[in-house]
């Protein structure tokens, strides 16, 4: 008998482990990390998670859930392309998932990131204008009129709050007009320290002869021209024409004198070859090429267009699980309207801000029923065992039942027998 409880007491402890076990992602440390505080709207930071099982590994998606404390805006998630981490197996070691994000809007946006059903401790990331820095840039224009020219562009970034702001930075000029040494043209992130500046500095270089006005531009965050400088090359300047006199005049002599008679040159003198007049042709002026007009930063083009394919995408995705898609479609029209306009500086903006919002109800319709399915599972497993637990509890007392009855039937025989004895 003591041998069937011990096997009894063993499979209730296995039920209860399978119950804690099954829902280990319930129980989860979770840390994160970013490497900046402070950025400029338009760049990007990298939000890093760890997170911990408890006892054993699990299964669970991990999520970045984010609000701005002013606007209520969502920061937008570019990695992973999902917007999270899908199926994610949690080791006792600990798992590191990133999250790369940006903002549209300057807000200070809090943030946590959940695995299951936990979550981590609420952090804060601000993201202010471009306009925050102070640009300065050295030369506004630039006249040259020879290809191999060359001249010296600095920028200087001052910041003058008391943090450090990280922000990304671009020169967006033409390769067939240009050639450009130096720093780098493009970071992706670039820290100006509290209370200082931050010089950048190339030579530019004519790389071909043309004509007109070409822009170089300096991109700083969500802003796209927060700096130019035009360079001009003058057209070709045509060749003076000239007007051609009568081949030998001398002019007319004074009056009552004649036609003066040449003096013969002295005896052994050799005679001059004389040399040809030369013909003075007229050169057709030429006339000067327009100047192009300025087109609109490729950056900002590509920016918008990407931001519009996205949030085509996210509606589709939306629509396919019934989620509210007609203030994201009317945004999308409006942003390819803007877009078909070129105004892709307004697009790019109605587009992001559609998609963030769009973000947002995708995120917290797929987390409800990923909880609620957590749920049903646990409850689901708990049934099966408590029903397993039940059934060794009949079979246990059905034994003793019948070891009970057999006992007391061996009883009465051994009465019956000693009776029949005395007898």
């Amino acid at each position: 008998m003591d041998i069937r409880r011990l096997l009894l007491g063993a499979l209730v402890v296995l039920g209860l482990s399978m119950l804690v076990n099954a829902d280990t992602c319930s129980s989860v440390t979770i840390t994160t990390s970013t490497s900046s505080s402070t950025l400029t709207t338009g760049t990007s930071a990298t939000i890093s998670s760890t997170t911990t099982a408890s006892s054993s590994s699990c299964t669970a998606d991990i999520r970045l859930v984010s609000t701005g404390q002013s606007t209520g805006a969502s920061l937008s998630v570019s990695d992973p392309a999902a917007g999270y981490h899908q199926g994610v197996t949690v080791s006792t070691s600990g798992t590191t998932k990133t999250f790369t994000v940006t903002a549209g809007t300057a807000d200070s946006y809090n943030y946590y990131v959940t695995a299951g059903s936990s979550q981590s401790t609420a952090q804060s990331l601000t993201f202010v204008s471009p306009s925050t820095l102070t640009v300065s840039g050295t030369p506004a224009s630039v006249t040259t009129n020879q290809s191999g020219n060359s001249f010296t562009l600095t920028i200087t970034l001052t910041n003058a709050q008391a943090s450090d702001i990280t922000t990304s930075y671009a020169l967006s000029y033409s390769g067939t007009y240009f050639t450009i040494a130096g720093d780098p043209t493009s970071s992706s992130s670039t820290i100006v320290s509290a209370s200082s500046s931050r010089v950048l500095q190339w030579t530019v270089t004519l790389a071909s002869s043309w004509s007109g006005t070409q822009n170089i531009a300096f991109q700083l965050g969500s802003n796209d021209n927060a700096f130019t400088t035009a360079v001009t090359y003058p057209s070709a300047t045509a060749t003076p024409t000239a007007t051609p006199g009568s081949p030998g005049t001398q002019g007319n002599p004074p009056p009552g004198q004649g036609t003066p008679t040449p003096t013969p040159p002295p005896a052994g003198t050799p005679t001059p070859t004389p040399r040809p007049t030369p013909t003075l042709r007229s050169v057709p002026e030429q006339t000067p090429t327009p100047a192009p007009t300025p087109a609109p930063t490729v950056n900002e083009q590509q920016r918008a267009q990407a931001q519009i394919n996205d949030l085509r995408d996210l509606i589709k995705q939306g629509k396919e699980k019934g989620i509210d898609t007609a203030q994201a479609e009317t945004a999308l029209k409006k942003a390819e309207a803007e877009y078909t306009q070129g105004k892709y500086g307004q697009a790019l903006q109605t587009a992001s801000n559609a998609k963030i919002a769009l973000q947002q109800k995708l995120s917290e319709e797929e987390v409800l029923p990923f909880v609620g399915a957590q749920s049903r599972s646990n409850v689901f497993l708990f049934i099966v065992i408590t029903a397993l637990v039940l059934l060794g509890l009949l079979g246990y007392y059905k034994l003793t039942a019948r070891q009970k009855v057999g006992s007391t039937k061996e009883f009465d025989f051994k009465i019956r027998k000693e009776e029949k004895s005395k007898k």
